[in-house]
């Protein structure tokens, strides 16, 4: 696999998440919207009831769940596709690429804890992700 591309597909891994996140808080919205659970206002006059407009609306909210279930799953296979790659590097590397490009350390931090200089450190991931 090219390092370059490996680098790109690890580093978006939580943005990855965060958008699993909000996806499924987005569907639980439009899930709680479709059921038309509505409060009771004591205070307002009663309005009459269009059926073919609610009709129209529950359409609309079907499809962008469907919208949004595709892109949910779309997100997960993307992660899990991420997460076998790394999972093929041996577990040192692993470690180390989790740091560097999960966490955003720097290449001269993570040599620094393990002893290699940082150049060091950048050949022996970039030979180990090139492996793939």
């Amino acid at each position: 696999m090219d390092y370059k591309t490996f680098k790109n597909e690890v580093s978006n891994l939580k943005a990855y998440y965060r958008s699993v996140e909000q996806i499924e808080t987005d569907l639980e919205l439009l899930w709680y919207e479709l059921t038309g659970v509505k409060g009771i206002q004591y205070d307002k006059q009663p309005s009459s009831y269009n059926q073919s407009l609610s009709e129209n609306y529950r359409l609309e909210l079907l499809d962008k769940i469907e919208q949004k279930e595709k892109e949910l799953d779309y997100t997960r296979m993307v992660i899990d596709h991420d997460l076998r790659q790394l999972n093929h590097l041996p577990s040192d590397i692993r470690d180390l690429v989790e740091l560097i490009f999960i966490q955003g350390k720097t290449f001269a931090e993570v040599g620094k804890m393990v002893g290699y200089s940082d150049r060091g450190l950048h050949y022996i991931v970039k030979r180990e992700i090139e492996k793939l």
